[in-house]
């Protein structure tokens, strides 16, 4: 399924991006509009993402290794990604940043529906982005963003008091970003990855 949503991503890059510029261009000479460099966003992003996901894969990979021995279901239960991002923008179409991103995760494991696991997991990461732009006008944007992250992981277990610090690897692919305003205003995303399913905010420029 991901290598589909990728393959779809770039396939809209290729066939509308060109198409998508020359329009740009023209509507941006028409109003001799400033370019901004420095982009700011704070968004929450939907708690479906990949930090909830990773954290189903771990538990589920216990219980398999430990043959249910430990214990054998468990209930995650996931809470939005809050978000800042930073984009330096080189062009009409390219920019570069990094985003800091923050979510906590609870999690109750169970041995024959016996309460055995209390888990609460910080997740704190760093990532690094690039934005595409393929359709821009005044206070009306349309784009696709690709990130890469690091994030550590901090669970604590609350019945038997134990505390695990940990590194993991992390994605996001934006498919449709929808950016309104000019100077100031918000935005809407679909993607996947560490900012979920579906993501908003607030956003600026100068």
């Amino acid at each position: 399924m991901t290598k589909l949503l990728i393959s779809l991503f770039l396939v809209l890059f290729i066939t509308t991006g060109p198409i998508f510029s020359r329009e740009t261009d023209k509507a941006d000479s028409r109003t001799d509009m400033t370019l901004p460099r420095h982009e700011f966003e704070v968004g929450i992003g939907a708690p479906i993402n990949s930090f909830f996901f990773l954290e189903g894969l771990s538990t589920a990979l216990g219980i398999a290794l430990t043959a249910g021995l430990v214990y054998d279901d468990l209930d995650i239960r996931p809470a939005p990604v809050w978000y800042a991002d930073y984009q330096y923008r080189f062009n009409k179409t390219i920019s570069l940043g990094g985003s800091l991103d923050y979510t906590r995760i609870r999690k109750y494991a169970y041995q024959s529906e016996e309460l055995r696991g209390d888990f609460s997991t910080n997740y704190y990461q760093i990532a690094i982005e690039t934005n595409i732009t393929y359709y821009r006008r005044q206070k009306f944007q349309m784009y696709g963003t690709a990130g890469l992250g690091i994030g550590i992981g901090q669970k604590y277990e609350r019945l038997h008091d134990e505390r695990q610090t940990f590194v993991i690897p992390n994605f996001h692919l934006t498919l449709l970003g929808l950016s309104f305003g000019q100077r100031f205003g918000g935005f809407l995303e679909i993607g996947t990855g560490y900012k979920g399913l579906l993501s908003c905010g607030i956003r600026g420029s100068f």
